[in-house]
């Protein structure tokens, strides 16, 4: 592992004020162990690396000894020439661009999965090489995941049709770790993720176990390994009571610091691009707070290349930071919503090409009633404002190209 990703994993748990103390459940010993045993090197700790290049034999590079001399000038001559043969080709095929999709909120409540909500939009979902969705909703059936065991106001139950609508309309992955992965308790969270992966979907953040739960997901596509991890800061950065944190889903909050960078780090090792799916953020603002743009950059200094955020419910804004692209509210996608910012969303495309920043575009969307669509060109407009004025160095064009743009923006 590089020294400066353990470095800055070790100095965030250092820092981090809570993680010591807040790892109750199963998460500290399971979390801390893999942290130790499949992210950083023992020797880190002991200093039995002492003698790494030290290791070499002394006598193996002290020369060959010559074992054959010319051939005896009475040797017969070869009467015909020693056989040639061509080395492999050295030559590679250099990487082409990828290009990865997200997009916001979904879930598929009250009769929302019989009104065809994907059906205008699968054109958009389809065309990145891998579609991101944040899955804000239990998946299956009532008599199956029986009552919510906590009152909420807000309870989401999105039928099973849901999971083949998204697959059927070009979504890939699910991050499904978010304030509503519990709403049904651990058999709503069992239902979900047993049904995700029947799907043939990509679900990541939700298991029956803190292990299973912070389990990266590792997908090839365009000759690379994606890794892709889901957490999930709500409610548990505003809520400190112990019935917020569920063992079944994965939390990126201060206190579960320890699983969260592990799980991160274990990404990054394993792959060429690293994903980090985040629900977190104030519902209805417009920026990201000082907190979680601290978060998002240890987060990049680790190697993490793409952040998606959710849960504010409305667009914010788009940033390349130190060569990772950051999008800091997908906003609604297919969901119930109140009209005006909240109805208004988009696709998020991120490219990625070897030795360049990423390049972001956004295709807008609308969603009357909770049913996605090509947003109308007045809505359209309202979307690449809104994100250019909360995009700190950019602004979005008519084409929906994040470019460079030194003029101040709401969110600096």
């Amino acid at each position: 592992m590089p020294v400066r990703v353990v470095a800055v994993a070790l100095a965030l748990l250092v820092l981090a004020p809570s993680c010591t103390t807040a790892l109750n459940l199963s998460i500290n010993e399971v979390a801390a162990d893999e942290a130790v045993d499949g992210a950083v090197d023992e020797g880190v700790y002991e200093g039995v690396d002492e003698g790494v290049n030290e290791g070499v034999d002394e006598g193996d590079d002290q020369g060959a000894e010559v074992l054959g001399e010319s051939a005896a000038a009475d040797d017969p001559v070869p009467t015909t020439a020693p056989p040639t043969t061509t080395p492999p080709s050295t030559t590679t095929v250099p990487l082409g661009p990828l290009v990865l999709g997200f997009v916001g909120d979904v879930h598929m409540i009250r009769d929302l999965s019989e009104r065809d909500p994907l059906g205008q939009v699968a054109p958009l979902l389809s065309a990145p090489d891998l579609t991101f969705a944040n899955l804000e909703t239990v998946v299956g059936e009532r008599s199956e995941v029986g009552a919510p065991p906590i009152d909420k106001r807000f309870i989401f139950l999105s039928p099973p049709e849901t999971l083949q609508l998204l697959a059927a309309a070009g979504v890939d992955v699910v991050g499904m770790a978010n304030n509503h992965a519990w709403d049904y308790g651990p058999a709503g969270a069992r239902s979900t993720a047993e049904l995700v992966d029947e799907s043939g979907l990509i679900g990541v953040g939700v298991g029956p176990t803190p292990v299973d739960a912070y389990e990266a997901a590792f997908v090839d596509v365009a000759d690379r390994t994606l890794g892709v991890v889901s957490l999930t800061r709500v409610p548990c950065d505003w809520s400190q009571e112990p019935a917020a944190e569920r063992p079944e889903v994965a939390w990126g909050c201060d206190r579960f610091d320890l699983a969260a960078i592990a799980s991160i780090l274990r990404a990054v090792e394993a792959s060429d691009v690293t994903v980090v799916m985040l629900h977190g953020g104030v519902e209805v603002t417009d920026c990201p707070g000082p907190r979680l743009r601290e978060i998002v950059s240890t987060w990049i200094d680790m190697g993490v290349d793409v952040v998606a955020i959710s849960h504010p419910h409305v667009v914010q804004g788009v940033e390349v930071v130190d060569g990772a692209a950051v999008l800091w509210s997908t906003g609604n996608f297919v969901f119930t919503n109140n009209g005006g910012r909240t109805g208004r969303s988009a696709v998020f495309e991120v490219t990625l090409e070897p030795g360049a920043d990423p390049s972001i575009r956004l295709a807008p969307t609308e969603l009357p009633r909770g049913v996605a669509r090509p947003a109308a060109p007045v809505v359209a407009d309202a979307v690449f404002a809104s994100v250019s004025e909360r995009s700190p160095g950019g602004i979005v064009g008519v084409d929906g190209v994040l470019r460079a743009d030194p003029a101040p923006s709401r969110c600096d």
